[in-house]
């Protein structure tokens, strides 16, 4: 998986090959000052919704600078959590969190995540779907290492946030 969201520029001729503008998720500590309350207060308000039970193993795909996953670790008594994320920088930042005592972080491709089918609880992809190059390969992914199928305990999660006009 790549963090970057691509669309092209205006051209200025007909002929002109169309230029991509591409945001590169790669700071922690700048994303933590432009998202972070607003990545805590988002989270939180799902985590109100989902109402998840204790114990359970997550998995954070695109976990970034661990905001969410922090989250996880201090509201829901989870047993496990894997924060998953392209981007070293980010999770640089993921690990100088309080979250990381519990928490592991690594290197990782949405599309194509390092663990066995039927691994997790629960798995989450807090706003990141847009950054997927596959979305829908992405999505496979999660279900693949979604352990299913007791007593409906257990949630496959894409968190998506939509503007709507007042």
């Amino acid at each position: 998986m790549s963090c970057i969201n691509t669309w092209p520029s205006a051209q200025p001729s007909a002929r002109a090959a169309p230029k991509e503008h591409q945001f590169r998720f790669d700071d922690g500590a700048a994303y933590e000052r432009m998202m972070g309350n607003w990545s805590r207060l988002a989270g939180e308000i799902f985590l109100d919704w989902l109402a998840p039970l204790s114990g359970l193993r997550w998995i954070d795909i695109g976990c970034g600078n661990g905001a969410f996953t922090e989250l996880l670790v201090e509201r829901c008594a989870v047993a496990e959590v894997q924060g998953i994320d392209p981007s070293e920088g980010q999770l640089a930042f993921a690990r100088a969190r309080p979250a990381a005592r519990v928490a592991e972080f690594r290197q990782g491709d949405a599309m194509a995540l390092p663990f066995s089918e039927d691994r997790f609880d629960v798995a989450v992809m807090a706003l990141v779907i847009f950054f997927v190059p596959d979305p829908a390969k992405g999505v496979a992914e999660m279900v693949r290492v979604f352990l299913s199928g007791r007593h409906g305990r257990h949630l496959c999660v894409g968190r998506v946030w939509r503007r709507t006009s007042s």
